[in-house]
Protein backbone atom coordinates (compact mmCIF):
# COMPACT_ATOMS: atom_id res chain seq x y z
CA UNK A 1 0.00 0.00 0.00
CA UNK A 2 1.20 3.76 -0.62
CA UNK A 3 2.29 5.79 2.89
CA UNK A 4 -0.49 6.64 4.47
CA UNK A 5 -3.18 4.78 2.64
CA UNK A 6 -3.52 2.16 4.73
CA UNK A 7 -4.04 4.08 7.97
CA UNK A 8 -6.80 6.40 6.13
CA UNK A 9 -8.53 3.00 4.73
CA UNK A 10 -9.40 1.90 8.62
CA UNK A 11 -10.30 5.12 9.59
CA UNK A 12 -13.16 5.04 6.58
CA UNK A 13 -13.96 1.85 7.68
CA UNK A 14 -14.12 2.16 10.74
CA UNK A 15 -16.44 5.59 10.83
CA UNK A 16 -18.44 3.58 8.12
CA UNK A 17 -18.84 0.66 10.44
CA UNK A 18 -19.77 3.01 13.24
CA UNK A 19 -22.44 4.92 11.40
CA UNK A 20 -23.75 1.43 10.39
CA UNK A 21 -24.11 0.51 14.11
CA UNK A 22 -26.21 3.80 14.52
CA UNK A 23 -28.57 3.15 11.52
CA UNK A 24 -28.78 -0.47 12.65
CA UNK A 25 -29.72 0.88 15.70
CA UNK A 26 -32.25 2.81 14.99
CA UNK A 27 -33.94 0.64 12.52
CA UNK A 28 -34.46 -1.85 15.60
CA UNK A 29 -36.49 0.82 17.20
CA UNK A 30 -40.19 0.41 16.98
CA UNK A 31 -41.59 2.92 15.22
CA UNK A 32 -43.65 5.85 16.37
CA UNK A 33 -47.23 6.92 15.60
CA UNK A 34 -46.55 10.30 14.15
CA UNK A 35 -49.24 12.47 12.63
CA UNK A 36 -49.86 15.77 11.86
CA UNK A 37 -49.91 18.92 14.24
CA UNK A 38 -51.28 22.12 13.35
CA UNK A 39 -50.32 25.19 14.93
CA UNK A 40 -51.12 28.87 14.25
CA UNK A 41 -48.75 30.57 11.64
CA UNK A 42 -48.82 34.21 10.95
CA UNK A 43 -46.79 36.06 7.99
CA UNK A 44 -47.19 39.72 7.31
CA UNK A 45 -49.88 39.89 9.68
CA UNK A 46 -52.25 37.38 8.61
CA UNK A 47 -53.39 33.91 10.30
CA UNK A 48 -52.44 31.28 7.50
CA UNK A 49 -55.56 28.98 7.39
CA UNK A 50 -53.57 26.07 5.76
CA UNK A 51 -49.94 26.79 7.07
CA UNK A 52 -48.18 23.17 6.94
CA UNK A 53 -49.33 21.86 3.62
CA UNK A 54 -45.79 21.36 1.91
CA UNK A 55 -46.77 23.94 -0.81
CA UNK A 56 -47.59 23.09 -4.01
CA UNK A 57 -45.38 22.64 -6.90
CA UNK A 58 -46.98 20.62 -10.07
CA UNK A 59 -50.74 20.82 -8.74
CA UNK A 60 -54.00 18.98 -10.27
CA UNK A 61 -57.45 19.57 -9.17
CA UNK A 62 -60.23 17.39 -8.94
CA UNK A 63 -63.71 17.41 -6.75
CA UNK A 64 -65.29 14.58 -4.82
CA UNK A 65 -67.38 14.87 -1.49
CA UNK A 66 -64.72 13.01 0.18
CA UNK A 67 -66.97 13.11 3.80
CA UNK A 68 -69.74 12.78 2.21
CA UNK A 69 -71.18 16.01 3.96
CA UNK A 70 -72.76 17.33 0.92
CA UNK A 71 -70.11 19.85 0.44
CA UNK A 72 -67.43 19.43 -2.82
CA UNK A 73 -64.32 18.94 -1.64
CA UNK A 74 -60.99 19.39 -3.25
CA UNK A 75 -58.45 16.95 -4.00
CA UNK A 76 -55.28 17.88 -5.05
CA UNK A 77 -52.26 15.77 -6.50
CA UNK A 78 -48.81 17.18 -6.72
CA UNK A 79 -46.72 15.65 -9.39
CA UNK A 80 -43.51 16.67 -7.42
CA UNK A 81 -43.26 14.33 -5.07
CA UNK A 82 -46.33 12.60 -6.22
CA UNK A 83 -48.22 13.77 -2.77
CA UNK A 84 -52.08 13.38 -2.54
CA UNK A 85 -53.62 16.56 -0.42
CA UNK A 86 -57.27 16.34 0.76
CA UNK A 87 -59.07 20.11 1.26
CA UNK A 88 -62.26 19.62 2.93
CA UNK A 89 -64.92 22.41 1.69
CA UNK A 90 -67.19 24.30 4.22
CA UNK A 91 -69.70 25.71 0.90
CA UNK A 92 -67.99 29.29 1.20
CA UNK A 93 -65.59 29.00 -1.85
CA UNK A 94 -62.54 30.88 -2.10
CA UNK A 95 -59.15 30.03 -0.72
CA UNK A 96 -60.88 30.83 2.41
CA UNK A 97 -63.44 28.06 1.67
CA UNK A 98 -60.99 24.66 1.62
CA UNK A 99 -59.28 23.63 5.14
CA UNK A 100 -56.24 21.21 4.64
CA UNK A 101 -57.15 17.72 6.14
CA UNK A 102 -55.32 14.63 6.79
CA UNK A 103 -58.00 12.36 7.45
CA UNK A 104 -57.90 10.19 4.40
CA UNK A 105 -53.63 9.71 4.09
CA UNK A 106 -54.20 6.36 4.88
CA UNK A 107 -56.68 5.60 1.81
CA UNK A 108 -54.88 6.99 -0.79
CA UNK A 109 -53.63 4.37 -3.73
CA UNK A 110 -49.96 4.96 -5.08
CA UNK A 111 -50.26 7.75 -7.64
CA UNK A 112 -48.03 8.69 -10.48
CA UNK A 113 -47.98 10.97 -12.97
CA UNK A 114 -51.47 12.27 -13.50
CA UNK A 115 -54.49 12.00 -11.16
CA UNK A 116 -57.90 12.70 -12.15
CA UNK A 117 -60.89 11.61 -9.91
CA UNK A 118 -64.29 11.13 -11.09
CA UNK A 119 -67.46 9.12 -10.52
CA UNK A 120 -67.56 6.57 -13.34
CA UNK A 121 -70.27 4.85 -11.76
CA UNK A 122 -72.77 7.67 -10.62
CA UNK A 123 -72.57 6.55 -7.11
CA UNK A 124 -71.87 9.74 -6.08
CA UNK A 125 -68.40 8.58 -4.55
CA UNK A 126 -65.10 9.63 -6.16
CA UNK A 127 -63.79 6.90 -8.20
CA UNK A 128 -59.30 7.67 -9.07
CA UNK A 129 -57.74 7.62 -12.92
CA UNK A 130 -54.30 7.22 -12.55
CA UNK A 131 -50.79 5.73 -14.07
CA UNK A 132 -50.52 2.03 -14.04
CA UNK A 133 -48.69 0.66 -11.01
CA UNK A 134 -46.93 -2.00 -13.38
CA UNK A 135 -44.01 -0.06 -14.69
CA UNK A 136 -43.39 0.66 -18.23
CA UNK A 137 -47.19 1.07 -18.85
CA UNK A 138 -47.95 4.15 -20.38
CA UNK A 139 -51.84 3.85 -20.01
CA UNK A 140 -54.60 3.92 -17.29
CA UNK A 141 -55.97 2.43 -14.15
CA UNK A 142 -58.81 2.98 -11.77
CA UNK A 143 -59.24 3.10 -8.61
CA UNK A 144 -62.84 2.77 -7.10
CA UNK A 145 -64.19 4.81 -4.40
CA UNK A 146 -66.21 3.16 -1.44
CA UNK A 147 -67.29 3.31 2.32
CA UNK A 148 -66.09 1.58 4.58
CA UNK A 149 -68.05 1.97 7.65
CA UNK A 150 -68.31 5.33 6.22
CA UNK A 151 -64.39 5.99 5.40
CA UNK A 152 -63.57 6.83 1.76
CA UNK A 153 -61.61 3.82 0.65
CA UNK A 154 -60.26 2.66 -2.99
CA UNK A 155 -60.23 -0.63 -4.57
CA UNK A 156 -58.33 -1.13 -8.13
CA UNK A 157 -60.12 -2.51 -10.24
CA UNK A 158 -59.68 -3.98 -14.29
CA UNK A 159 -62.04 -2.79 -16.62
CA UNK A 160 -61.95 -4.78 -20.31
CA UNK A 161 -59.59 -7.38 -21.17
CA UNK A 162 -58.92 -10.63 -20.14
CA UNK A 163 -59.21 -12.72 -16.76
CA UNK A 164 -55.58 -12.50 -15.34
CA UNK A 165 -54.64 -9.79 -17.51
CA UNK A 166 -52.99 -6.46 -15.85
CA UNK A 167 -55.67 -4.60 -13.68
CA UNK A 168 -55.96 -1.50 -15.80
CA UNK A 169 -58.27 -0.04 -18.53
CA UNK A 170 -58.41 -1.93 -22.12
CA UNK A 171 -60.19 -0.95 -25.55
CA UNK A 172 -61.49 -3.29 -27.72
CA UNK A 173 -59.07 -3.60 -31.70
CA UNK A 174 -61.25 -5.51 -33.36
CA UNK A 175 -60.80 -9.11 -32.29
CA UNK A 176 -57.91 -8.17 -29.41
CA UNK A 177 -58.22 -5.88 -26.61
CA UNK A 178 -55.19 -3.12 -25.99
CA UNK A 179 -54.54 -0.95 -23.22
CA UNK A 180 -55.94 2.58 -23.57
CA UNK A 181 -52.47 4.89 -24.22
CA UNK A 182 -51.81 7.76 -21.96
CA UNK A 183 -47.99 9.33 -22.62
CA UNK A 184 -46.87 9.20 -18.90
CA UNK A 185 -45.69 13.27 -19.05
CA UNK A 186 -49.00 14.46 -20.44
CA UNK A 187 -52.60 15.04 -18.67
CA UNK A 188 -55.51 13.24 -20.17
CA UNK A 189 -59.34 14.46 -20.21
CA UNK A 190 -61.21 12.04 -18.59
CA UNK A 191 -65.34 13.29 -18.97
CA UNK A 192 -68.62 12.48 -20.54
CA UNK A 193 -67.67 14.13 -24.48
CA UNK A 194 -70.63 12.75 -26.29
CA UNK A 195 -73.46 13.72 -23.70
CA UNK A 196 -74.36 10.39 -23.20
CA UNK A 197 -73.74 9.94 -19.46
CA UNK A 198 -70.93 7.91 -19.48
CA UNK A 199 -66.67 8.55 -19.22
CA UNK A 200 -64.79 9.06 -22.63
CA UNK A 201 -61.13 9.58 -22.68
CA UNK A 202 -59.21 12.05 -24.53
CA UNK A 203 -55.49 12.03 -25.00
CA UNK A 204 -52.55 12.68 -26.95
CA UNK A 205 -51.11 9.85 -28.86
CA UNK A 206 -47.63 8.78 -28.60
CA UNK A 207 -46.48 10.85 -31.00
CA UNK A 208 -47.91 13.87 -29.77
CA UNK A 209 -49.50 15.59 -32.81
CA UNK A 210 -53.44 13.79 -32.53
CA UNK A 211 -56.04 13.61 -29.97
CA UNK A 212 -57.01 9.97 -29.72
CA UNK A 213 -60.94 9.86 -28.51
CA UNK A 214 -62.02 6.69 -26.52
CA UNK A 215 -65.18 6.15 -26.52
CA UNK A 216 -67.05 4.66 -23.57
CA UNK A 217 -69.92 2.11 -25.33
CA UNK A 218 -71.57 1.34 -21.45
CA UNK A 219 -74.72 3.71 -22.40
CA UNK A 220 -74.83 2.30 -25.74
CA UNK A 221 -74.71 -1.57 -25.10
CA UNK A 222 -76.77 -1.29 -21.94
CA UNK A 223 -74.43 -2.01 -19.37
CA UNK A 224 -73.95 -1.71 -15.62
CA UNK A 225 -72.98 1.36 -14.67
CA UNK A 226 -70.05 0.03 -13.01
CA UNK A 227 -68.81 -1.18 -16.07
CA UNK A 228 -66.75 0.71 -19.03
CA UNK A 229 -65.86 -0.87 -22.30
CA UNK A 230 -63.90 1.16 -24.82
CA UNK A 231 -63.44 1.37 -28.28
CA UNK A 232 -60.72 3.46 -30.07
CA UNK A 233 -63.30 6.19 -31.80
CA UNK A 234 -61.44 8.69 -33.70
CA UNK A 235 -57.63 8.80 -34.17
CA UNK A 236 -57.64 13.01 -34.53
CA UNK A 237 -60.64 14.25 -32.21
CA UNK A 238 -61.70 17.25 -33.43
CA UNK A 239 -59.54 16.99 -36.72
CA UNK A 240 -56.80 19.62 -35.66
CA UNK A 241 -53.11 18.76 -35.31
CA UNK A 242 -50.18 19.80 -33.00
CA UNK A 243 -46.66 20.87 -34.33
CA UNK A 244 -44.36 19.09 -32.60
CA UNK A 245 -42.67 21.16 -29.44
CA UNK A 246 -44.30 23.95 -30.68
CA UNK A 247 -47.70 24.96 -29.24
CA UNK A 248 -48.81 25.76 -33.27
CA UNK A 249 -52.35 24.45 -33.97
CA UNK A 250 -53.04 23.22 -37.55
CA UNK A 251 -57.06 22.58 -38.22
CA UNK A 252 -58.29 21.00 -41.07
CA UNK A 253 -60.51 22.65 -44.04
CA UNK A 254 -62.54 18.93 -43.96
CA UNK A 255 -64.76 17.61 -40.74
CA UNK A 256 -64.35 14.21 -42.38
CA UNK A 257 -60.14 14.45 -42.33
CA UNK A 258 -57.66 15.08 -40.09
CA UNK A 259 -55.04 18.22 -40.60
CA UNK A 260 -52.20 17.85 -42.14
CA UNK A 261 -48.92 20.51 -42.15
CA UNK A 262 -46.09 21.11 -44.69
CA UNK A 263 -42.18 20.33 -42.82
CA UNK A 264 -39.55 18.48 -43.36
CA UNK A 265 -39.95 14.94 -43.25
CA UNK A 266 -36.83 14.14 -41.83
CA UNK A 267 -37.78 16.06 -38.90
CA UNK A 268 -38.95 13.63 -36.10
CA UNK A 269 -40.31 15.90 -34.18
CA UNK A 270 -42.51 17.38 -36.48
CA UNK A 271 -43.20 14.25 -38.22
CA UNK A 272 -44.68 12.60 -34.88
CA UNK A 273 -41.02 10.56 -33.85
CA UNK A 274 -41.09 12.23 -30.54
CA UNK A 275 -43.79 13.57 -28.40
CA UNK A 276 -43.27 16.61 -26.78
CA UNK A 277 -45.99 16.60 -24.14
CA UNK A 278 -49.52 17.81 -23.79
CA UNK A 279 -51.92 18.57 -20.92
CA UNK A 280 -56.20 18.32 -21.93
CA UNK A 281 -59.40 19.96 -20.50
CA UNK A 282 -62.73 19.48 -22.38
CA UNK A 283 -65.50 21.42 -21.61
CA UNK A 284 -68.19 23.35 -23.40
CA UNK A 285 -67.17 27.19 -23.57
CA UNK A 286 -69.81 28.83 -25.91
CA UNK A 287 -73.10 26.41 -24.59
CA UNK A 288 -73.54 24.80 -27.70
CA UNK A 289 -73.81 21.57 -26.25
CA UNK A 290 -70.45 19.89 -27.04
CA UNK A 291 -66.64 19.69 -25.80
CA UNK A 292 -64.02 23.19 -26.74
CA UNK A 293 -60.26 21.99 -25.88
CA UNK A 294 -58.16 24.16 -23.90
CA UNK A 295 -54.83 22.89 -24.83
CA UNK A 296 -50.77 22.82 -22.75
CA UNK A 297 -47.76 22.02 -24.66
CA UNK A 298 -44.43 21.77 -23.01
CA UNK A 299 -42.58 24.67 -24.20
CA UNK A 300 -45.79 27.02 -23.43
CA UNK A 301 -45.72 29.78 -21.28
CA UNK A 302 -49.81 29.94 -21.90
CA UNK A 303 -52.99 27.93 -22.85
CA UNK A 304 -54.11 27.30 -26.64
CA UNK A 305 -58.28 27.91 -26.99
CA UNK A 306 -60.15 25.60 -29.33
CA UNK A 307 -63.47 26.15 -30.69
CA UNK A 308 -65.44 22.80 -31.67
CA UNK A 309 -67.75 24.08 -34.35
CA UNK A 310 -68.81 20.51 -34.99
CA UNK A 311 -71.04 18.74 -32.58
CA UNK A 312 -70.82 16.13 -29.16
CA UNK A 313 -70.75 13.29 -32.01
CA UNK A 314 -68.87 14.80 -34.38
CA UNK A 315 -66.12 17.39 -33.59
CA UNK A 316 -64.57 19.67 -35.83
CA UNK A 317 -62.24 22.38 -34.35
CA UNK A 318 -62.92 25.99 -36.15
CA UNK A 319 -61.09 28.48 -34.38
CA UNK A 320 -57.70 28.76 -32.26
CA UNK A 321 -56.91 31.25 -29.59
CA UNK A 322 -53.30 31.39 -28.82
CA UNK A 323 -53.84 33.90 -25.65
CA UNK A 324 -56.17 31.98 -23.84
CA UNK A 325 -58.34 34.14 -22.59
CA UNK A 326 -57.43 36.60 -25.39
CA UNK A 327 -60.28 38.99 -23.56
CA UNK A 328 -58.83 39.07 -20.13
CA UNK A 329 -55.57 38.79 -18.64
CA UNK A 330 -53.64 35.69 -20.45
CA UNK A 331 -52.26 33.27 -19.07
CA UNK A 332 -48.41 33.81 -18.57
CA UNK A 333 -46.70 31.55 -16.39
CA UNK A 334 -43.29 28.90 -16.51
CA UNK A 335 -44.14 26.31 -18.24
CA UNK A 336 -45.84 23.37 -19.68
CA UNK A 337 -49.43 24.31 -18.31
CA UNK A 338 -52.49 22.11 -17.32
CA UNK A 339 -56.00 23.69 -16.28
CA UNK A 340 -58.85 22.36 -14.51
CA UNK A 341 -62.62 22.59 -13.39
CA UNK A 342 -63.45 23.45 -10.39
CA UNK A 343 -66.23 25.33 -9.04
CA UNK A 344 -64.00 27.71 -6.70
CA UNK A 345 -66.76 30.17 -5.69
CA UNK A 346 -69.44 27.54 -5.25
CA UNK A 347 -72.05 29.54 -7.22
CA UNK A 348 -72.79 26.51 -9.43
CA UNK A 349 -70.70 27.61 -12.36
CA UNK A 350 -67.27 25.58 -12.89
CA UNK A 351 -64.61 27.91 -12.64
CA UNK A 352 -60.63 27.75 -13.85
CA UNK A 353 -57.62 26.62 -11.77
CA UNK A 354 -54.12 26.76 -13.82
CA UNK A 355 -51.10 25.23 -12.70
CA UNK A 356 -47.28 24.03 -14.04
CA UNK A 357 -47.50 20.29 -15.31
CA UNK A 358 -43.95 20.17 -15.33
CA UNK A 359 -41.71 19.00 -12.28
CA UNK A 360 -39.01 21.19 -13.44
CA UNK A 361 -37.89 24.64 -14.25
CA UNK A 362 -41.42 25.74 -13.43
CA UNK A 363 -42.92 28.60 -11.69
CA UNK A 364 -43.45 27.37 -7.74
CA UNK A 365 -44.71 30.19 -6.37
CA UNK A 366 -47.87 32.03 -7.41
CA UNK A 367 -48.49 29.56 -9.25
CA UNK A 368 -52.13 28.39 -9.22
CA UNK A 369 -54.12 30.92 -11.31
CA UNK A 370 -57.79 30.98 -10.65
CA UNK A 371 -60.30 32.36 -13.11
CA UNK A 372 -63.74 32.89 -12.11
CA UNK A 373 -66.79 32.01 -14.53
CA UNK A 374 -68.53 35.13 -15.23
CA UNK A 375 -71.59 33.18 -16.97
CA UNK A 376 -70.96 35.31 -20.13
CA UNK A 377 -69.99 32.73 -23.42
CA UNK A 378 -68.00 35.90 -25.10
CA UNK A 379 -66.00 36.69 -22.15
CA UNK A 380 -66.39 33.29 -19.68
CA UNK A 381 -63.19 33.41 -17.72
CA UNK A 382 -61.88 36.38 -15.50
CA UNK A 383 -58.60 36.50 -13.16
CA UNK A 384 -59.12 36.54 -9.71
CA UNK A 385 -55.62 35.68 -8.08
CA UNK A 386 -52.41 34.04 -8.55
CA UNK A 387 -52.41 32.43 -5.43
CA UNK A 388 -54.99 30.35 -4.90
CA UNK A 389 -54.77 28.18 -1.91
CA UNK A 390 -51.39 29.16 -1.91
CA UNK A 391 -51.93 32.60 -0.42
CA UNK A 392 -53.25 30.60 2.86
CA UNK A 393 -50.04 27.97 3.21
CA UNK A 394 -46.22 27.88 3.69
CA UNK A 395 -44.86 28.00 -0.12
CA UNK A 396 -41.63 29.32 0.31
CA UNK A 397 -40.48 27.54 -3.25
CA UNK A 398 -38.32 24.99 -4.04
CA UNK A 399 -35.91 22.49 -1.84
CA UNK A 400 -37.52 24.18 1.24
CA UNK A 401 -35.46 22.77 4.47
CA UNK A 402 -37.05 23.60 7.82
CA UNK A 403 -34.95 23.17 11.24
CA UNK A 404 -35.87 23.77 15.11
CA UNK A 405 -33.93 26.04 17.17
CA UNK A 406 -34.31 28.28 19.95
CA UNK A 407 -32.23 31.32 18.29
CA UNK A 408 -33.44 34.34 20.98
CA UNK A 409 -32.86 31.61 24.16
CA UNK A 410 -36.56 32.38 25.50
CA UNK A 411 -36.67 28.67 26.25
CA UNK A 412 -39.46 28.41 23.03
CA UNK A 413 -38.57 26.03 19.59
CA UNK A 414 -38.48 28.52 17.01
CA UNK A 415 -38.16 27.75 13.09
CA UNK A 416 -35.79 28.58 10.40
CA UNK A 417 -36.40 27.43 6.60
CA UNK A 418 -33.80 27.33 3.90
CA UNK A 419 -34.85 27.83 0.22
CA UNK A 420 -33.85 27.63 -3.47
CA UNK A 421 -36.20 31.00 -3.63
CA UNK A 422 -38.32 31.70 -6.32
CA UNK A 423 -38.29 30.48 -9.77
CA UNK A 424 -40.58 31.40 -12.80
CA UNK A 425 -40.92 35.14 -11.68
CA UNK A 426 -38.91 38.04 -12.70
CA UNK A 427 -34.82 37.25 -12.54
CA UNK A 428 -32.53 34.55 -10.98
CA UNK A 429 -34.03 32.34 -7.94
CA UNK A 430 -32.86 33.99 -4.45
CA UNK A 431 -31.86 32.23 -1.66
CA UNK A 432 -33.14 33.17 1.11
CA UNK A 433 -33.43 31.98 5.07
CA UNK A 434 -37.27 32.24 6.80
CA UNK A 435 -36.91 32.91 10.62
CA UNK A 436 -39.82 32.06 12.18
CA UNK A 437 -40.36 33.12 15.67
CA UNK A 438 -42.46 31.07 18.58
CA UNK A 439 -44.41 33.08 20.82
CA UNK A 440 -46.68 31.05 22.08
CA UNK A 441 -45.98 28.10 24.67
CA UNK A 442 -44.18 24.96 24.73
CA UNK A 443 -47.36 23.47 24.72
CA UNK A 444 -49.70 25.63 22.34
CA UNK A 445 -46.44 27.14 19.56
CA UNK A 446 -47.37 29.77 17.94
CA UNK A 447 -44.95 31.53 14.75
CA UNK A 448 -44.77 34.52 13.58
CA UNK A 449 -42.40 35.58 10.65
CA UNK A 450 -39.68 37.69 11.75
CA UNK A 451 -37.02 37.71 9.07
CA UNK A 452 -37.13 36.64 5.21
CA UNK A 453 -33.62 37.07 4.93
CA UNK A 454 -31.76 35.94 7.40
CA UNK A 455 -28.31 36.53 8.30
CA UNK A 456 -28.79 38.05 4.77
CA UNK A 457 -28.13 34.80 3.44
CA UNK A 458 -28.98 36.04 -0.01
CA UNK A 459 -25.82 37.47 -0.96
CA UNK A 460 -24.88 33.92 -1.13
CA UNK A 461 -27.31 33.11 -4.28
CA UNK A 462 -24.64 33.45 -7.29
CA UNK A 463 -22.41 31.05 -4.99
CA UNK A 464 -24.95 28.09 -3.94
CA UNK A 465 -27.92 26.66 -4.11
CA UNK A 466 -30.38 24.09 -2.22
CA UNK A 467 -29.62 25.61 1.31
CA UNK A 468 -29.96 23.37 4.36
CA UNK A 469 -29.47 24.53 7.51
CA UNK A 470 -28.34 22.52 10.90
CA UNK A 471 -27.84 23.65 14.54
CA UNK A 472 -25.74 22.43 17.13
CA UNK A 473 -22.56 22.81 19.15
CA UNK A 474 -20.13 22.15 16.79
CA UNK A 475 -17.01 23.62 18.89
CA UNK A 476 -17.90 22.28 22.34
CA UNK A 477 -18.35 25.92 23.88
CA UNK A 478 -21.55 25.13 25.10
CA UNK A 479 -23.77 27.55 22.59
CA UNK A 480 -25.32 26.00 19.65
CA UNK A 481 -23.56 26.88 16.04
CA UNK A 482 -24.62 26.78 12.58
CA UNK A 483 -23.96 24.85 9.45
CA UNK A 484 -25.51 25.11 6.14
CA UNK A 485 -25.09 22.48 3.52
CA UNK A 486 -25.60 23.60 -0.13
CA UNK A 487 -25.90 21.70 -3.67
CA UNK A 488 -22.04 21.95 -4.45
CA UNK A 489 -21.40 19.51 -1.62
CA UNK A 490 -19.91 21.96 0.53
CA UNK A 491 -20.65 23.74 4.02
CA UNK A 492 -21.12 27.63 5.77
CA UNK A 493 -19.90 27.28 9.19
CA UNK A 494 -21.20 30.53 11.23
CA UNK A 495 -19.76 30.42 14.96
CA UNK A 496 -21.68 31.59 17.40
CA UNK A 497 -20.25 33.51 19.94
CA UNK A 498 -22.70 34.50 22.59
CA UNK A 499 -21.97 31.74 24.78
CA UNK A 500 -24.92 29.08 26.56
CA UNK A 501 -28.19 30.55 26.68
CA UNK A 502 -28.13 33.77 25.22
CA UNK A 503 -29.64 35.04 21.63
CA UNK A 504 -27.27 33.76 18.67
CA UNK A 505 -24.90 35.97 17.61
CA UNK A 506 -22.59 34.61 14.42
CA UNK A 507 -19.65 35.63 13.33
CA UNK A 508 -19.30 35.89 9.10
CA UNK A 509 -19.80 32.72 8.05
CA UNK A 510 -16.75 30.19 6.41
CA UNK A 511 -17.51 28.81 3.04
CA UNK A 512 -16.43 25.12 2.18
CA UNK A 513 -15.62 24.79 5.68
CA UNK A 514 -12.28 22.41 6.27
CA UNK A 515 -12.76 22.09 2.88
CA UNK A 516 -15.26 19.24 3.23
CA UNK A 517 -16.82 17.68 0.00
CA UNK A 518 -19.62 15.35 0.77
CA UNK A 519 -21.33 14.92 -2.60
CA UNK A 520 -24.41 16.50 -4.22
CA UNK A 521 -27.10 18.80 -2.34
CA UNK A 522 -26.12 18.04 1.23
CA UNK A 523 -28.31 18.25 3.99
CA UNK A 524 -26.02 18.47 7.32
CA UNK A 525 -26.70 17.49 11.06
CA UNK A 526 -24.47 18.17 14.31
CA UNK A 527 -24.56 15.77 17.15
CA UNK A 528 -21.74 14.70 19.41
CA UNK A 529 -21.72 10.58 18.38
CA UNK A 530 -18.57 9.46 20.28
CA UNK A 531 -19.29 11.34 23.66
CA UNK A 532 -15.77 14.01 23.65
CA UNK A 533 -17.98 16.85 24.01
CA UNK A 534 -17.46 17.98 20.17
CA UNK A 535 -19.95 17.90 17.92
CA UNK A 536 -19.74 15.45 14.69
CA UNK A 537 -20.92 16.16 11.13
CA UNK A 538 -23.54 13.39 9.96
CA UNK A 539 -23.97 14.78 5.99
CA UNK A 540 -26.39 13.42 3.91
CA UNK A 541 -26.34 13.38 0.50
CA UNK A 542 -27.78 12.61 -2.90
CA UNK A 543 -25.76 10.35 -5.15
CA UNK A 544 -26.33 7.67 -7.59
CA UNK A 545 -26.71 4.71 -4.66
CA UNK A 546 -30.30 2.94 -4.95
CA UNK A 547 -31.56 1.93 -1.96
CA UNK A 548 -35.15 1.04 -1.49
CA UNK A 549 -35.97 3.14 -4.46
CA UNK A 550 -34.27 6.59 -2.97
CA UNK A 551 -31.25 7.96 -4.22
CA UNK A 552 -28.48 8.81 -1.40
CA UNK A 553 -25.73 8.32 0.99
CA UNK A 554 -25.08 9.19 4.69
CA UNK A 555 -21.61 10.42 5.47
CA UNK A 556 -20.15 10.72 9.41
CA UNK A 557 -17.29 13.00 9.66
CA UNK A 558 -15.50 13.22 13.42
CA UNK A 559 -14.58 16.14 14.65
CA UNK A 560 -10.95 15.63 15.58
CA UNK A 561 -10.52 19.50 17.12
CA UNK A 562 -10.73 20.34 20.93
CA UNK A 563 -13.17 23.26 22.52
CA UNK A 564 -13.20 26.16 20.61
CA UNK A 565 -11.46 24.59 17.48
CA UNK A 566 -13.26 22.23 15.66
CA UNK A 567 -11.18 19.95 13.24
CA UNK A 568 -12.61 17.69 10.75
CA UNK A 569 -10.66 15.65 7.86
CA UNK A 570 -12.11 16.05 4.63
CA UNK A 571 -10.97 12.99 3.35
CA UNK A 572 -13.45 10.29 3.74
Amino acid sequence: MKPGFQSNYYRFLRRRFFLFVILFSVIQIHGQDYSGYECPVNVNGKKLLNPFTGGFSAPQFSTLDADQDGNEDLFVYDRVGNVPMLFLGNGDGGSDGYVFSRQLEDSWPVMCCWTLIRDFNRDGIGDIFTVPLSGGISGAELHQGYLDQGVLKFKRRRMGGEPGDEEIIWFNLGFNTINVTIPFNDKPEIKDVDGDGDLDILTFDLGGSFVNYYKNLQEENGLPKDTMVYELNDLCFGKFKESGFAETIFLSDDPDACATEFHDPSDDIKSGGVHSGSTILAYDNDNDNDMDLLIGDLTNRGLVYLENGGSAQKAFMTSVDTLFPFYDSHVDMSIFLSAFEVDVDQDGLNDLLVSPNEISSITNVNNIWYYRNTGNSNERFSLQQEDFLTEETLDFGSFSKPVFTDYNADGLMDILVGTDGDFGTSGPAVLAMYLFENRGTAENPEFFLVDDDYLDFSQFSSTSRNPAPAFGDLDGDLDTDLVIGDAAGFLYYFENVAGPDAPYEFKAPVYKFMNIDAGQTVSPAIADLNGDGLGDLIIGERNSNLFNDTLGNVNYFENQGSVGNPFFDSDV
